[in-house]
C-alpha cells in the first residue's frame, strides 16, 4: 500500500468515527490527497534547492571552484632597429660653405666605440670664435648629442628649428653662440657652432654638409 492510499484509509477512519451519520460527497478523499501532494512537492523542491546550494557551498569551501584571472598575454614586440654602423668619415666629409673642409678636417678621439666624430674649425675675417662644423657617425641621435653638449645650466632651450631640408634639427643660444644640431638620417648627425649673428646661417652649413 503507498502512502497516498495510507492517508486515504486514515481519513476515512477518522471521520467514520467523528461523524458517522455524515455521507461523505463522491471523490472527497481523492481530493484530500490530491491537495496534500500538491503542498508537500513545493517543500521537496524547496529542499532540491536547499541541496544543491549546500552542495556549492561546500565545493567552494572545499577548494573545487578556482577562480582564476584569465592569462595576460605578453604584447608583440615590433621589430629593434639595430644602430647603424660607424661610417669612414675622414677624408669623405664635403660642406658646400667651405669647400676646402675636406682638406683641413680631421677625425677627433671619440672614446665610444660605436661611432666616429670628425671635426673641422674656420676662422672667419671679423669673427671672434671660429666655426665649428662636427660629423657624428654610427650610434647617434639629434637627442644624444643635444644632451651631450647643451649646457642646460647656461644655455637656452633646446627649439625645433623649422623646414629643414631633410630629417629634424635643433637649435640654441649659449652666451653670443648658436649651436645647431641636424640629424639628416638615421645614424648621422651633424653639430655646428657659430657666433650669434644670423640664426639661418648654420642651419645653412649644416644643410650642406655631404658624406662621399
Amino acid at each position: 500500500m503507498t502512502s497516498d492510499e495510507d492517508l486515504a484509509s486514515m481519513i476515512r477512519d477518522c471521520v467514520d468515527r467523528e461523524v458517522l451519520e455524515v455521507a461523505l460527497p463522491a471523490g472527497f478523499a481523492e481530493r484530500v490527497t490530491a491537495g496534500a501532494r500538491a503542498r508537500r512537492r513545493p517543500r521537496r523542491v524547496r529542499w532540491s534547492v536547499g541541496l544543491a546550494a549546500l552542495a556549492t557551498a561546500a565545493a567552494v569551501a572545499a577548494g573545487e571552484f578556482v577562480l582564476e584571472p584569465p592569462p595576460v598575454t605578453d604584447p608583440v614586440a615590433g621589430p629593434v632597429a639595430s644602430p647603424a654602423e660607424p661610417r669612414e668619415l675622414l677624408g669623405r666629409v664635403s660642406v658646400e660653405e667651405f669647400p676646402e673642409a675636406a682638406r683641413t678636417g680631421w677625425i677627433q678621439n671619440d672614446s665610444r666605440a660605436d661611432r666616429r666624430l670628425w671635426m673641422t674649425e674656420h676662422r672667419l675675417d671679423g669673427q671672434r670664435h671660429p666655426v665649428q662644423i662636427r660629423v657624428f657617425s654610427g650610434s647617434v641621435t639629434l637627442e644624444g648629442v643635444t644632451a651631450e653638449y647643451r649646457d642646460a645650466a647656461k644655455a637656452t632651450e633646446a627649439r625645433p628649428v623649422p623646414a629643414v631640408s631633410s630629417g629634424e634639427a635643433v637649435s640654441w643660444r649659449d652666451g653670443g653662440l648658436r649651436h645647431v644640431v641636424l640629424q639628416r638620417e638615421p645614424g648621422l648627425v651633424i653639430y655646428v657652432v657659430t657666433q650669434d649673428f644670423s640664426p639661418a646661417w648654420p642651419v645653412r652649413i649644416a644643410e650642406g654638409v655631404r658624406i662621399g
